[in-house]
């Protein structure tokens, strides 16, 4: 609105609360004499009297106190939440935090990081499937490694990675559209647990370590199986024959599989592992040797004792390299190696083949080949 002519004081437009601050806004032309809401109108070269609003919008690209002349002004009378344009002299303010959407506040010196993983969405599917088999090869390394360090009792080690198996899962799953499991929080509840029970077990090997006295041609304690088994993983304790209904159900669970798949199992013990740990299954000469936690097996037992009969199977035969550790995996778990995918897709066939037959045809004709199958 151009200035009153019938009293030049009158300030200009329409105020626009959110261009001038510390003032009382007023939202309606004012009345002649001084204007309403405190404002002082302000002296103008050419001898008119200008309000704060005026003077915003005069410029020098026309006439003080007539709007549109100027071009920012006209845009922010237009938009008054429109930004204004990026000011190459104004330094960055350290202590503001970086605002994507202020062209003033962004860091010129910013350079990407070359390792941060690349966005899935972004990625072809040949890439997708060429970083899924390159998280695959470093996830079987971690694992390996988390078992050494947990030997050693290293901790802040195993912590370590602990931390880099999650995140290549994590990441893992985002390429193959599978969410993970539960295993990343078992794996470090082990992880946890084995290290609060270190001292004992220090304690107690200390103890074993003493001379004792034995009879004239008694035999050692324990099989060689059961020792490297119980050291290798640092895991099992009380662990013994089990019981007459477990070994009943025992027997009935490998009355599945065809005799050369039960002559792979040497034994099963029960025993209390490490939370979140089912079974174990000993590699030592050619594997076999199981023990199963005594919880577990209660509430699981079926498809624990078969995924471990599934590495027994595995150590006698040599199957997890035929074309195992590659996606589809029937579960999160079977993204960690090859061998715990042969594992899965063994129980897998024994307890939902339809599952197995639907995510992965192939891995369910390996097993379905196995010695003694019937065809």
């Amino acid at each position: 609105m151009p200035p009153n002519p019938q009293n030049p004081m009158a300030p200009i437009g329409i105020m626009n609360p959110g261009l001038i601050t510390g003032i009382t806004p007023t939202f309606s032309p004012l009345p002649t004499g001084l204007p309403q809401g405190g404002i002082t109108p302000s002296p103008a070269q050419d001898g008119t009297a200008l309000s704060p609003l005026g003077t915003l919008l005069a410029g020098n690209n026309g006439p003080q106190g007539i709007p549109g002349q100027n071009p920012q002004a006209q845009n922010l009378l237009q938009d008054p939440n429109q930004k204004p344009p990026v000011d190459p002299n104004k330094p960055l303010d350290p202590n503001k935090p970086r605002d994507p959407n202020d062209p003033n506040n962004q860091d010129p010196n910013k350079v990407e990081d070359p390792n941060k993983p690349k966005d899935p969405n972004e990625m072809t599917e040949e890439e997708k499937q060429k970083r899924a088999e390159e998280i695959q090869k470093q996830l079987e390394e971690l694992q390996k490694k988390l078992q050494e360090d947990m030997a050693k009792g290293d901790w802040d080690a195993a912590a370590k990675d602990l931390a880099q198996i999650q995140s290549l899962q994590k990441e893992l799953g985002q390429l193959t559209g599978q969410q993970p499991g539960n295993e990343a929080q078992e794996q470090q509840q082990a992880v946890e647990g084995a290290q609060n029970a270190a001292p004992e077990q220090q304690a107690q090997q200390e103890q074993n370590a003493a001379p004792q006295q034995a009879p004239q041609g008694a035999e050692q304690a324990a099989p060689q199986a059961q020792n490297a088994d119980q050291a290798q993983n640092a895991q099992a304790s009380n662990v013994g024959d089990p019981t007459a209904e477990e070994q009943a159900r025992i027997n009935q669970i490998l009355s599945q599989l065809p005799p050369e798949q039960r002559e792979a199992i040497k034994s099963v013990k029960m025993g209390d592992l490490q939370p979140g740990v089912g079974g174990l299954t000993s590699s030592v000469d050619g594997g076999g040797s199981i023990i199963l936690d005594r919880n577990a097996f209660q509430s699981n037992g079926n498809y624990i004792l078969l995924h471990e009969a599934g590495h027994a199977v595995d150590f006698k035969y040599g199957i997890s390299g035929n074309g195992f550790g590659q996606g589809p995996f029937v579960t999160n778990y079977a993204q960690t190696n090859r061998m715990e995918d042969f594992a899965e897709s063994f129980a897998h066939y024994y307890t939902n083949p339809g599952k197995l037959q639907a995510t992965s045809p192939a891995k369910y004709n390996v097993v379905a080949s196995l010695p003694g199958m019937r065809r």
